[in-house]
C-alpha cells in the first residue's frame, strides 16, 4: 500500500490545535481531517457534524472515504471499530507503547491490533485520495494515538507537539462555555450568538443549552502534565525515527507565517506556500473536521489575537495549584512562573 503522510498535531486539548489544523487546510498539499480519533464513537456511532456543518453521514467527503476504505457504511461494523480502538489506542497504554511497542492484547495474542492498524492504514490512504493532497493533518494530541500510527509502516507520521501556557489551558477548561452546532440550531427557537464568524448556540432535544466539557484546575494541570510529557519523549524512540517540532501557541498567534514556515522546515515537509497568512490574519477554508473545537465551523479571514483572559480573571488558588504541579516542564517550554 503507498505510504500515506501524516502530520499528527499531539499535546493537550484547549491548546489551539483546531486552530493550527485549520490554517495547515488552507496550504496547497494538506488536508486537516479533525481528531480523526473520534471517527468511530463521535462521527459514526453518534453522527455529529463535520466542519462543513453537514451530519457526518450526510457528508459527501466523508461518504466517498467511507466508501473508498470500507466499501460502505453499511458493510462497516462500528462496535467492531470501537473494541478494535479500545484494544489499542487507549490513554492508559501510553507507557506501555512508548517503552515496550506493545499493548495488553498484543501480549494475550488478539488479533484486533494487528486489524486496528489495518483499518487506520485503510483510512488514512483513503482521506488522502478522496482530497487529492498528500500530507492528512490529524489532531487527535493524545500520545497514545500516536503511538499507534508509528507502528503502521504505511503511515509516514511527523509529530507537531502544539503546547500552550497550562494555566491558559486550566481557565480555559474551568470556564461555562457554550458549544456551537449549526445542525442543532436550526432545529430550536432560541436566540443566537452574533459574531464575525456567524456561528450559533446548540442546544440539545430538549432545548438545554450544550456546554463544553469543563474540569477542575487539578485535573486540567494532571492531564497537561501528562500529555505533553509523553509527547516530548516520543522523538527520542530509538526503534523508529519520528520528525518533531514543538510549536507554542503563542508564537503561532503572534506570528502565524513564521511559526508554519518553521514547522515545515522542522518537519522536513518542503516549501510553503503562505500566501493565505498576512501578518496576523489569516484564511480559512471550508473543513471536514471531526470532533474538535467549535470554532472549526468558521470560514473566511480571521485575526489572530492572545486570549490571555486568565491573567486577569483567574482564581489565584487555581492558578497557584496550576504552577505548582506544571512548573517543571513550563520552564522547559519557555514559560515564566
Amino acid at each position: 500500500m503507498e505510504t500515506s503522510r501524516v502530520v499528527f498535531i499531539a499535546g493537550e486539548g484547549r491548546s489551539g490545535g483546531t486552530l493550527l489544523g485549520q490554517i495547515l487546510d488552507g496550504l496547497s498539499d494538506f488536508v486537516y481531517v479533525g481528531e480523526l480519533r473520534n471517527i468511530w464513537h463521535e462521527a459514526l456511532e453518534q453522527n455529529e457534524p463535520c466542519g462543513c456543518g453537514e451530519r457526518f453521514r450526510n457528508c459527501e467527503f466523508w461518504r466517498a472515504v467511507v466508501e473508498k476504505a470500507f466499501g460502505s457504511f453499511e458493510r462497516l461494523d462500528v462496535k467492531e471499530m470501537l473494541n478494535m480502538h479500545r484494544s489499542m489506542a487507549r490513554e492508559r497504554f501510553t507507557p506501555m507503547l512508548m517503552l515496550l511497542n506493545r499493548v495488553p492484547a498484543d501480549l494475550l495474542g488478539s488479533k484486533l491490533p494487528e486489524a486496528y492498524q489495518d483499518a487506520l492504514s485503510k483510512l488514512y490512504s483513503a482521506i488522502r485520495q478522496v482530497a487529492g493532497k498528500s500530507v492528512v493533518v490529524d489532531s487527535s494530541r493524545e500520545p497514545s494515538q500516536a503511538l499507534v500510527l508509528a507502528r503502521i509502516p504505511s503511515i509516514d507520521l511527523r509529530l507537531l507537539h502544539l503546547v500552550r501556557d497550562s494555566r491558559a489551558v486550566a481557565f480555559s477548561y474551568l470556564r461555562r462555555k457554550p458549544q456551537f452546532r449549526p445542525d442543532l440550531a436550526l432545529q430550536h427557537p432560541k436566540p443566537v450568538l452574533t459574531s464575525s464568524a456567524s456561528r450559533k448556540l446548540a442546544f440539545d432535544e430538549n432545548g438545554v443549552q450544550r456546554i463544553l466539557p469543563r474540569q477542575g484546575a487539578v485535573a486540567s494541570a494532571l492531564w497537561w502534565t501528562w500529555r505533553n510529557a509523553w509527547t516530548s519523549a516520543i522523538p527520542h524512540l530509538r526503534r523508529r525515527r519520528i520528525p518533531y517540532t514543538r510549536l507554542r501557541y503563542e508564537d503561532l498567534v503572534r506570528d502565524p507565517r513564521d511559526a508554519i514556515a518553521r514547522v515545515f522546515e522542522q518537519l522536513e515537509l518542503g516549501e510553503a506556500d503562505l500566501s493565505l497568512i498576512d501578518g496576523p490574519n489569516v484564511k480559512l477554508r471550508v473543513n471536514h473536521a471531526i470532533s474538535g473545537n467549535p470554532v472549526k465551523f468558521n470560514s473566511g479571514g480571521i485575526g489572530l489575537r492572545i486570549d490571555d483572559e486568565w491573567r486577569r480573571a483567574m482564581g489565584e488558588r487555581d492558578r497557584k495549584t496550576v504552577d505548582v504541579i506544571t512548573g517543571r516542564l513550563m520552564r522547559q517550554y519557555g514559560y515564566s512562573i
